[in-house]
């Protein structure tokens, strides 16, 4: 895993770069890559929530079970509604 002060770093660089240029399509390409680098710590970022999110669903789920025992049934996932309506043709539907 690169660091995000390394990333960081990295964007400082390409702002330096599109700072220094007067051509606009090299100060887009600069643009696009700070904005890639940027989506790299977000997306990093919520991938540790999500994981963060599973193991404490899992250590729940456990703790359940040693407490209930064999009294302990896993919550049920809810059946989607499907829902039918009168007029199938209608503007409102989308």
């Amino acid at each position: 895993m690169i660091s995000y002060q390394k990333v960081i770093l990295k964007m400082a660089e390409e702002i330096k770069q599109a700072n220094e240029t007067t051509d606009q399509a090299k100060i887009i390409a600069h643009t696009r890559a700070i904005k890639l680098l940027a989506e790299l710590i977000l997306d990093d970022h919520q991938l540790d929530d999500e994981a963060a999110k599973l193991d404490k669903t899992v250590a729940d789920e456990l703790e359940l079970r040693k407490m209930l025992g064999e009294n302990y049934q896993p919550k049920q996932k809810l059946q989607q509604t499907i829902h039918h309506y009168d007029q199938p043709d209608s503007l409102l539907d989308f």
